[in-house]
């Protein structure tokens, strides 16, 4: 996306410095490194600017930015530094958000796909990024209340990732209102702009945990669509799988087939990529009144894309529906 390439050579520069500590590390580890950086496609380096990333290290980037100039605008110039990370600070925390970030990935392919891109030794890997993203936070001048919320939002995180996992294994019903809870697992977000407002006594916390709710819920309906192939192999109901069998007769709903026929003839696939641009649409004035600069470029680039993303899929049920072809099979299936 465009509003991410102002941030692309500072976001390479993070992503340098996780790569020399990967290569600092004992020679086991190290192996166990090397294979994680491999994993995150042909340029490790943009990986966080890449077209369906999030925008997990772009906003507390833009968030500075923008309340920069909201400060300047109401003549506090004279608090700016007391409200504010320098650059080293914020390199910091976004150090330590990727190196986060990375950790609850890892934890996630082991989760929800130990048969194939899950590897348990990764887990070895991500404890120490878990640490040594502690560690560089733990270097900046934060607050107590920061860390209160943090330890808050890792909860919720832990939480609800779990809730999430017994779920994908369950037969039963997956209502709108559980997926949405379960989107909070997405608040390792949170972290790094508690750590940007942390200087401002009047920041509020509940409007960033709305906005960073809004948009994992958001992100996940869009994942659980172009990752949907990825999931019916695994076996993994998600929201969307669930809700095309929960349409099936009850006969079938145990059938892939039958599934992968239901997203080809129901438009579940356009639906649910509608309500990822309806919630991008309602949370884009919550990120503007946190002093979130490039909300409107973000928002409609995001949109845009997941009208491609909604093109793709009406696409591939007008195919369907002219030949009469199965659901396209893939070797493998990676993670957006």
């Amino acid at each position: 996306m465009n509003c991410y390439q102002p941030n692309r050579a500072r976001l390479g520069t993070i992503m340098d410095g996780i790569r020399r500590r990967i290569r600092a590390y004992p020679p086991s580890l190290r192996a166990l490194g090397r294979e994680w950086w491999s994993s995150l496609g042909p340029d490790p380096h943009r990986y966080h600017s890449a077209p369906d990333a999030s925008p997990l290290l772009h906003l507390p980037i833009w968030m500075v930015e923008g309340r920069q100039g909201q400060l300047a605008q109401r003549h506090r110039c004279a608090r700016l530094d007391a409200a504010q990370l320098d650059a080293v600070q914020l390199d910091a925390v976004l150090e330590a958000t990727a190196l986060l970030y990375f950790h609850t990935r890892i934890q996630d392919n082991v989760l929800d796909e130990p048969q194939t891109r899950g590897r348990a030794p990764q887990l070895l890997l991500g404890n120490v990024f878990f640490l040594e993203a502690w560690q560089r936070l733990r270097g900046l001048p934060l607050s107590d209340r920061f860390w209160s919320r943090t330890h808050e939002a890792w909860q919720i995180f832990s939480s609800e990732t779990e809730a999430e996992r017994r779920q994908l294994q369950r037969r039963g019903r997956y209502p709108a209102a559980l997926f949405r809870r379960h989107a909070r697992k997405v608040a390792l977000a949170r972290i790094p702009l508690y750590a940007v407002m942390d200087g401002d006594g009047h920041a509020d916390k509940h409007a960033i945990d709305t906005f960073i709710d809004g948009l994992g819920q958001a992100y996940g309906l869009v994942n659980d669509v172009i990752g949907v192939e990825r999931d019916l192999l695994a076996g993994l109901r998600t929201h969307l799988i669930a809700t095309v069998e929960e349409a099936l007769p009850r006969r079938h709903r145990r059938d892939p087939a039958a599934v992968r026929r239901g997203l080809l003839t129901e438009p579940c696939l356009e639906r649910f990529l509608e309500r990822a641009i309806a919630l991008h649409r309602r949370i884009r004035p919550l990120g503007e009144a946190l002093g979130i600069a490039r909300m409107g470029s973000y928002t409609e680039e995001r949109i845009e894309r997941i009208r491609y993303h909604h093109g793709r899929a009406l696409g591939l049920r007008l195919r369907f529906a002219l030949s009469g072809k199965a659901w396209p099979q893939r070797r493998t299936a990676g993670k957006d």
